[in-house]
């Protein structure tokens, strides 16, 4: 039984969270977002209150994180597609001209920015077009999202010196039992790396093969950068943490060469419960 009180702070994915917590978090996270009801972009309104503090959002607001998270559970369960797009639509009337997006939705230029964006919630922007395309076939959420995407990695591409490590905003959080939490520098250059991936993809989809160079040049540089910083050699990234081994899978292509089996053989001896 999902028990709103019990997750919604313990949503994050953490070198010390075990399959079976986190397919439990993963559950918490797709009906913390398919549980609501969606929002109109003109109900929300945040207004001054009487002490001069914003008023606190309704509770139909929607975390990006628990979206991007939730979308491919959503999409494979549910005819859920015209909810995702009509949530990406309200990403994109909020998409700040610098090309920052929140990470709560419906927002406005005040709410859900500066504090909890960052590219762990960005990724919705990427993620809900390619989980679209990848159940429907249906391009047309990428084709109305692409401007926003090149306008959101521009933004993020200030972040980093050269080509990363990136790290700014919200960070991995609530790790399970307080235990410590894979660093966001790590994470964030993870996301990074598949949002030029993806943008290169749908750029040679939408005929700028310029853009799609660009791209794909921009990840090969962010992959050297984040190996170079990030592998200790013989398949160890960083502290060895879960999500510091699986991450570098997950991201298709993000190993170092040769690095994939490596890996893979360290997540299999890292111990499935820690000693009692």
């Amino acid at each position: 039984v999902y028990d709103p009180e019990k997750y919604a702070k313990n949503k994050s994915v953490d070198e010390n969270t075990f399959p079976d917590e986190q397919c439990i978090r993963t559950v918490a996270s797709a009906v913390h977002f398919h549980g609501k009801a969606f929002a109109d972009a003109e109900s929300f309104t945040c207004a001054p209150g009487p002490n001069g503090k914003w008023r606190k959002g309704p509770a139909i607001l929607k975390a990006s994180g628990d979206a991007a998270l939730a979308a491919e559970t959503g999409l494979w369960n549910f005819e859920a597609k015209d909810g995702y797009v009509h949530f990406l639509r309200m990403m994109l009337d909020a998409q700040l001209p610098n090309g920052a997006v929140p990470c709560i939705l419906p927002s406005n230029p005040i709410f859900g920015f500066g504090w909890g964006s960052g590219p762990a919630w960005d990724t919705y922007l990427f993620e809900a077009p390619e989980q679209v395309f990848r159940f429907t076939g249906d391009d047309a959420p990428a084709r109305e999202a692409y401007g926003a995407m090149k306008r959101c990695l521009a933004f993020i591409s200030e972040k980093a010196d050269v080509d990363g490590p990136f790290d700014y905003r919200l960070k991995d959080y609530s790790g399970w039992k307080r235990r410590p939490t894979t660093g966001d520098r790590f994470t964030d250059t993870c996301y990074v790396y598949q949002f030029n991936r993806r943008l290169a993809r749908w750029a040679e989809r939408f005929g700028e093969p310029e853009v799609a160079v660009e791209r794909r040049a921009a990840a090969a540089r962010i992959r050297a950068s984040f190996n170079r910083v990030f592998y200790r050699g013989d398949g160890l990234y960083d502290s060895g943490s879960i999500t510091a081994l699986a991450a570098p899978l997950y991201f298709e292509g993000l190993c170092a060469d040769g690095g994939e089996r490596e890996a893979v053989d360290r997540l299999r001896m890292r111990p499935v419960r820690p000693p009692v």
